[in-house]
């Protein structure tokens, strides 16, 4: 619990923590304000019992001298009419609690949304190849909302829930100590017994609800994705049955965990009558007097009538907290294993001549070196000792077989994997040394490009503001494609939709638009992984004939299973053996 609490403080900021202890003042004024309300019914009922404000609980001889001239009637209206006003300042500040404690909630959960997303963006390519994209928006969304209501929102409730019991009891524990200590001791009891029972469960509980509610979402996304698939295979019974399977296993692990939350309410309230019976009898043993068990019985009701919700309140949010458990390490972990990255890549972008690096000569690679550990954990050596060297201005090909190694090589030359041996320089100048410098002048088209359901304007200028969106760039990007025809002719003109994924335009104007972004991203390196796959050949040649002209300024590396694009190449490099060689 403690390591929990310790790791929670790390991740909230120094003003969230301000806001927090400022809560927590206000739920000890709070508490305050439920120890007056409540004691406040023992002169009411002493007025209505007896006619006058003397009780044996609370000394109030110093109000004689104000209410002496005081009717009886004028009395109950003064007594009732200031309950009244207690309990409106009560329900007042009771309005302004609550909008700080929810604000200071959902303030933390846009902060660790958003650091949270920050961190998967700025982690290396490595990262989202071995991690679930279902998986990497689950956390990003679910598990922080979990973390909010049933980490943070939970232990404030408890927090303040605790506050109010330690009150009321305080007010019990004054008028009647041994019958107090006998109710405390009880329910003491009853909650350690029924929390120790619970305990182990609800952290598997816990652990199970993270594995499946990650498993519905890759599921659903693995089936919304494969739509086509699916329709051609008649393939739907499939993933149905895998997903009735993972909510069958959520259904279980919730309704186990929605019941540990709602037994103590229904056993509490079993609880409490036995407890009001067992006090009414104590005290008719005692032979106190028909007016004095009266008031105590009343006041006993009235705390009953807060404890009670408290007491569940208390029970459930450490169900909720034990079920939210495994949360409070993800979060951590995330956020502190991403700072590196997120340190370095802030400190590059300061940088005022991150813009004004540029391939001048060529690329050369020198003794590369790459493998990687399959899921078996087995090692596999995709190149040993290899070198090429491709001069700027060049139209370049890369060939060999299914599983050689073509995608890999664009990914470490374009500077997206880093975990290599030897040198792959730019300009002389050391991929790893140049960071982001490099990457920021690679255009990269895969054979399914990534597209906003949104604007072909904004689509080109790609995760640009609206208001810095360069028209004219865009349209000459647009020439330079040979798509400008077809946006122009269009009602909206840059403003068309194209659907999600791009639906509404066809495969050779969705490439058209990839090269469109590639131009006005100002790019030195065009990588093409497999682009033209899809294509029939008259769109390829079209295509074709474009990276000609681009490759004048620019330098082009393309990949693809047809190999008819070659006569279009400066060099040809085939991946054989763990070697690039040229041919």
């Amino acid at each position: 619990m403690i390591q929990a609490i310790k790791k929670i403080s790390s991740i909230i900021n120094r003003e969230q923590k301000k806001s927090f202890w400022f809560v927590v003042l206000l739920m000890i004024f709070a508490s305050f304000l439920e120890i007056i309300s409540l004691g406040f019914i023992i002169p009411v009922v002493s007025i209505v019992l007896d006619g006058n404000i003397q009780n044996p609980y609370i000394d109030l001889n110093f109000l004689n001298n104000f209410i002496k001239d005081l009717t009886f009637s004028q009395l109950l209206f003064s007594a009732f009419f200031l309950f009244f006003l207690i309990f409106l300042l009560k329900f007042i500040f009771s309005v302004f609690f609550l909008y700080k404690k929810n604000y200071l909630m959902y303030e933390v959960r846009n902060l660790l949304s958003k650091n949270i997303f920050k961190s998967f963006l700025k982690r290396p390519y490595e990262f989202h190849q071995e991690n679930n994209t279902s998986k990497l928006a689950l956390n990003c969304k679910y598990e922080i909302e979990l973390f909010t209501s049933n980490i943070l929102l939970a232990g404030l409730e408890i927090l303040s829930d605790i506050a109010l019991m330690l009150s009321l009891l305080v007010l019990l524990f004054f008028l009647e100590t041994k019958l107090t200590i006998i109710l405390i001791s009880t329910f003491f009891v009853f909650m350690y017994l029924y929390q120790f029972i619970l305990k182990k469960r609800s952290l598997i509980w816990a652990s199970e609800r993270q594995k499946y509610d990650s498993l519905i979402s890759k599921v659903i996304q693995e089936g919304l994705g494969s739509i086509k698939e699916i329709i051609l295979n008649y393939k739907e019974n499939f993933f149905i049955k895998k997903l009735i399977n993972y909510l069958q296993r959520t259904t279980i692990v919730s309704v186990r965990t929605q019941m540990a939350f709602e037994i103590p309410r229904a056993l509490m309230e079993l609880v409490a009558i036995i407890a009001f019976i067992v006090i009414f009898y104590f005290l008719m043993l005692l032979e106190y007097e028909t007016s004095r068990i009266i008031t105590l019985m009343g006041i006993f009701a009235a705390v009953s009538f807060k404890l009670s919700p408290c007491f569940n309140r208390l029970m459930a949010g450490i169900q909720r907290i034990r079920h939210g458990a495994p949360v409070v390490d993800f979060v951590y972990n995330e956020l502190m294993n991403s700072n590196n990255f997120i340190e370095e890549d802030e400190n590059i972008r300061q940088k005022n001549d991150i813009n004004k690096f540029s391939l001048k000569n060529s690329i050369e690679i020198k003794n590369l070196c790459f493998s990687y550990k399959d899921e078996s954990q087995v090692k596999k050596i995709i190149f040993n000792d290899t070198d090429l060297e491709i001069k700027k201005g060049n139209l370049v090909a890369i060939i060999g077989d299914s599983g050689a190694g073509k995608s890999t090589f664009l990914n470490l030359v374009s500077g997206l994997v880093k975990n290599y041996e030897g040198e792959i320089l730019i300009d002389s100048h050391n991929i790893n040394v140049l960071s982001s410098y490099w990457t920021k002048r690679v255009a990269y088209i895969s054979q399914d490009p990534f597209f906003l359901d949104d604007s072909i304007k904004n689509n080109i200028a790609f995760a640009e503001n609206s208001n810095d969106i360069n028209l004219e760039k865009v349209w000459s990007s647009l020439k330079s494609a040979q798509l400008y025809d077809y946006v122009n002719n269009t009602k909206d003109k840059l403003n068309t939709l194209i659907g999600e994924n791009g639906a509404k335009m066809s495969g050779g104007q969705l490439q058209r638009l990839a090269i469109a972004r590639a131009l006005y991203q100002d790019f030195d390196l065009m990588i093409l992984d497999e682009a033209l796959n899809a294509l029939d050949p008259e769109k390829e040649n079209e295509i074709l004939k474009i990276l000609e002209k681009l490759k004048i300024q620019k330098t082009i590396i393309l990949i693809s299973h047809n190999e008819s694009f070659l006569k279009y190449c400066d060099q040809i490099f085939k991946i054989e053996n763990k070697k690039i060689v040229l041919i």
